[in-house]
């Protein structure tokens, strides 16, 4: 039983891990591609409408430079950036959803 839960959990890092790199390797069609996900994110109560302004802030000047390419990946940080001012709670209550905005679980 414990290998198949170990077996079920180093799948799913995999998973991830594969997940993240086409992330990466995605390109944003364009800065109004990026603002209408945004939008959706908003719209889908992934975050508050308050928030679509400082993650577009982010995506278009990222704190990092690291991810000033126009990828999902950069476009994923600037979500994950701007939640680093919620409180314990909401971020992790933010995180699931993100996780799924992006599918980065495994309901791919």
């Amino acid at each position: 039983m414990a290998e198949d839960t170990l077996g079920y959990l180093a799948d799913g890092v995999l998973a991830l891990e594969e997940r993240l790199e086409q992330l990466r390797d995605m390109t944003v069609p364009s800065d109004d591609w990026a603002r209408a996900f945004i939008v959706r994110a908003a719209e889908q109560s992934v975050i508050a409408s308050c928030d679509v302004l400082p993650v577009l802030r982010e995506y278009l000047t990222p704190s990092h430079p690291e991810f000033m390419e126009r990828t999902e990946w950069s476009l994923l940080n600037a979500f994950t950036e701007v939640s680093h001012r919620f409180p314990t709670a909401k971020a992790d209550s933010f995180h699931r959803r993100l996780t799924r905005l992006f599918s980065l679980d495994r309901r791919q």
